[in-house]
Order: structure tokens, then sequence, then C-alpha cells
């Protein structure tokens, strides 16, 4: 772990400003050889629900992200293990705090945008976050809620949720028929997932060819930003 913030304090890598970033920019660079040394670096699978309170009002959103083989690999070199291989729940708890505290970043913000009628929502600090060893899998996986500040009726204005990273290092995908979810939510409530639009070919082989120092230039980071997963719930 001192390695992962040695790299980041040398300023090598000064755009990834967060412990999140750092580490996968080490994995890309020592473990994953040169066909990694391109945009995105990590893969999330990830899942969603959506939670209301009794009186029917969205209060939070919950996630679950997965992270690939390579960097589950990567993150847990270094720390100990149980008898069965698997890093001690104590220092799993230690990553999830570390990255929940670099993902608070303004430019991070959890990877997740919560708005309704236009306006963003404002959410407090994290709750149930937990970080977990996947043994059947061997994949690193972190749980977290987003409590709304303020909890919102979804009867008259829907509510979307986004999830994306706007520099494109991280990749999301919802791909279980169930990844998305709203548990608690009244009878009425919908919720769709809309997949990100599709790169042009030629956007997406030059974002290919960025390695994991470079910084996007503007007509690429509007393209990044149009890569977000988003859920449209409504509860007509």
């Amino acid at each position: 772990m001192a390695a992962i913030f040695g790299i980041l304090h040398t300023g090598q890598f000064a755009r990834l400003n967060h412990w999140l970033r750092a580490s996968l920019t080490a994995a890309a660079l020592f473990l994953w050889g040169g066909w990694a040394q391109a945009h995105p670096h990590m893969w999330i699978e990830a899942k969603m629900d959506l939670q209301f309170d009794a009186q029917g009002q969205l209060v939070s959103v919950a996630q679950v992200w997965l992270f690939d083989e390579m960097f589950s690999s990567y993150a847990k070199q270094g720390l100990p293990e149980t008898a069965e291989g698997v890093p001690p729940q104590a220092e799993l708890d230690k990553i999830a705090q570390d990255w929940m505290s670099a993902l608070a970043d303004p430019m991070s913000h959890y990877f997740t945008t919560i708005s309704q009628g236009g306006d963003v929502l404002a959410v407090g600090e994290p709750r149930g976050v937990k970080a977990i060893w996947q043994t059947k899998t061997d994949q690193l996986s972190l749980r977290f809620e987003l409590p709304l500040l303020q909890p919102v009726f979804v009867n008259r204005l829907p509510v979307t949720v986004s999830v994306a990273d706007p520099t494109y290092f991280v990749a999301y995908s919802f791909e279980e028929p169930q990844s998305v979810t709203a548990r608690t939510a009244p009878a009425s409530c919908q919720a769709i997932y809309k997949r990100p639009n599709r790169l042009d070919d030629q956007v997406a082989a030059r974002l290919a060819a960025i390695p994991p120092s470079g910084v996007l230039p503007p007509d690429l980071q509007l393209a990044a930003q149009t890569l977000q997963h988003r859920v449209e719930l409504s509860c007509p």
C-alpha cells in the first residue's frame, strides 16, 4: 500500500489525484503490459438499488461495484492473508474507507450523479461501506449507499441516476437482468436502465490510444462524458 501512495506523491500522475486512480494506474503500468496502456484501465460490473422510506420517498442509492480480476489481484498485493488465502476483513475495511474518502473528491463525487428536474440532489456521507473478497471468482467488490440529504417524492418529477467516470479511466457495465432494482419502491414506480451511447469508432480508437499519464483533449472529454449509465426512475 505504501508503494501506491508513493507513486501518487511523486506527481508522476498528478492528474490522477486520488488513491483509486493511483492504484489502477500503477496496476496498468506494472502488471498488465503494453495492451493495457490505454483507456479504460479498470472494469467494474455494477449493481444499483434505489431505496425508499415508508412514506414513498427516495432516500438513498445503494451500489455494488465488482472489480475486474486483474485489478482485484493487484489491490490485495502486500496485504496479509488468512488461512483461506484472502485478505483479512479488517484490511478490506481500511481499503473501502480509503476509496470512499478518495471518491468524495468533487472531481469524482463517487462517479454518481442523482438529479431531479435538472437539479442535482445533494448526498450525505456514504453509509454501509464494505469491501468484500469474492472467493468464488477471486474478485474484490465494494458496497456503499449514498443517502440523499433531503428525501424526495418521485410521483411528479422523475429522478435520474447517472454513473460514469468522467475521465474514462473506469468503465462500468450493468449487465445482469437484476442489476438495477427498487425493492422498497411504491408499486407504481419503474426504474428504466439506459446504456451509454455507442462511441464513434474513430473516437473510441483515439481514447484507446491515450496512456495512463495522458490528458484527454477537450473533444475527448466531451465524448467521455456521454458514456454515462443512466437509470430513470418514475413513480406516476
